[in-house]
């Protein structure tokens, strides 16, 4: 799909909806997604069209606040 039929299929969505998509938020929620149900990073990295794994591993790596308390009520 180009990017211009994306656009515009979210412009009308906004309209609808009120409030402005971003088509980069779909790409974040989705390999986010991928690594937390254990995907590994190499499959989400390719997933993404990255060159280097490090890439994916620096934008789509990220603890949550809840990880971060799970892992605390682990102690």
């Amino acid at each position: 799909m180009h990017k211009d039929a994306v656009n515009t299929l979210l412009e009308g969505l906004e309209k609808q909806l009120g409030f402005k998509l971003y088509p980069h938020k779909f790409r974040h929620t989705f390999c986010s997604r991928l690594l937390k149900k254990g995907v590994p990073l190499t499959t989400v990295s390719k997933l993404a069209g990255h060159a280097h794994i490090q890439t994916t591993a620096h934008y789509y790596i990220n603890t949550s606040r809840q990880d971060k308390e799970q892992a605390v009520a682990l102690l």
